[in-house]
């Protein structure tokens, strides 16, 4: 649709276009310093169906983050607000 109304280029369109049909892998790592071995999940989108969406829209936003009165550095600064 945006390709068809002219909001992005072929050229874009393409390097976005997904290349696989892969859902991103979820897995988990250990916590060893916990009791019970709780896991931290991990979702990696590596090779997946949204990898290329995905980087293109961290290079457009990478730049704003932080740069705005909307914006906390950490969860101590938001607890506060």
């Amino acid at each position: 649709m945006w390709k068809r109304n002219g909001f992005i280029s072929d050229k874009l369109y393409w390097k976005l276009y997904p290349e696989s049909d892969e859902p991103p892998k979820c897995y988990g790592t250990p916590k060893i310093h916990k009791n019970n071995t709780p896991l931290r999940p991990i979702v990696s989108s590596c090779g997946s169906i949204t990898y290329n969406a995905a980087k293109y829209l961290a290079i457009i936003l990478s730049p704003l983050v932080g740069k705005n009165c909307h914006s906390v550095k950490n969860t101590k600064e938001l607890s506060t607000s």
